[in-house]
């Protein structure tokens, strides 16, 4: 068959419309509120991509796409973010509560929406967090060759080139790779994502649940900054390997979706998928 590289290529350019979905994408290709309000802003957003196509204007925001192949499987996902540990764990969770409420006809429709979260956060997820059990040994390797940039998340202005190998071998909270720099909901997990306009951003958050708790504000804007070595661990590159070192399986998900338990995975960069650009005003000129 076709390779996924080869897929993504054949990809026409695409227009972001926030439909309730992939949130995480509007501040990355311009959909910003302040410029498309309300119920007006599908329709005039509309309008506007057709008067600029009608004029042959293209303008493009490359965001690089990630394929995520499972340990132990031929299975793989294409998507923008990945990962495993806290996260991973509540969606599971989610996963779980909604199934049960079909099962046994207990509000199925509320429990397969946000109060789902919500119950899933409160009654399973939490409880495990402060037992620690969401947390897993993990090993991440680099290919041999990489430009494997590892950033000083204490200041997020610098980075070294550690090349490939193992890069890390511990034990964290959650583990996540992303080429966006919002997880969802706005919350901008991923702050180093496009600081390059290839590769992703692998983040290791080793802090604990009490400790996460109260830094909420900072972490969902992006600007946290743990002061303490090893607590928060991040690096760019394009392709890596993740190995779960402690017995069974621990759950991963990617694009917001639980895919349930797993035994590791392989994630790398295999292209641009080009979004159409609401953003007009990137170059600035004074009249």
């Amino acid at each position: 068959g076709m390779r996924e590289e080869d897929l993504v290529e054949r990809l026409p350019m695409i227009a972001y419309l926030p439909m309730g979905t992939g949130n995480g994408l509007g501040g990355v290709v311009g959909w910003r509120v302040s410029k498309f309000r309300k119920r007006r802003s599908i329709a005039k957003g509309l309008r506007m991509l057709k008067d600029s196509v009608s004029k042959g204007v293209q303008r493009k925001v490359p965001v690089p796409l990630l394929s995520v192949t499972y340990k132990g499987t031929f299975t793989s996902n294409l998507c923008f973010f990945c990962g495993c540990g806290f996260d991973a764990v509540m969606l599971n969770d989610f996963i779980s509560i909604k199934n049960w409420s079909k099962r046994t006809g207990i509000l199925p429709g509320p429990l397969g929406s946000i109060p789902g979260y919500c119950a899933a956060l409160a009654f399973k997820t939490l409880p495990k967090g402060v037992r620690r059990m969401h947390e897993l040994k993990v090993r991440v390797k680099a290919p041999e060759g990489q430009k494997t940039e590892w950033i000083d998340h204490r200041r997020g202005d610098f980075a070294v080139d550690v090349g490939g190998g193992t890069i890390f071998e511990g034990t964290t909270g959650i583990l996540a790779a992303a080429t966006v720099p919002f997880y969802g909901g706005g919350m901008k997990l991923f702050p180093f994502a496009r600081l390059g306009m290839d590769g992703m951003h692998m983040r290791l958050g080793r802090m604990g649940p009490v400790v996460g708790a109260i830094n909420i504000p900072g972490i969902f804007k992006g600007w946290y900054r743990d002061k303490k070595d090893q607590k928060i661990v991040d690096f760019r590159g394009k392709e890596f390997d993740v190995e779960f070192l402690g017995d069974g399986e621990s759950p991963v998900q990617h694009s917001g979706e639980g895919v349930g338990g797993k035994k590791g995975f392989h994630v790398k960069e295999i292209g641009n998928v080009n979004f159409w650009d609401w953003e007009n005003d990137r170059v600035v000129i004074d009249k």
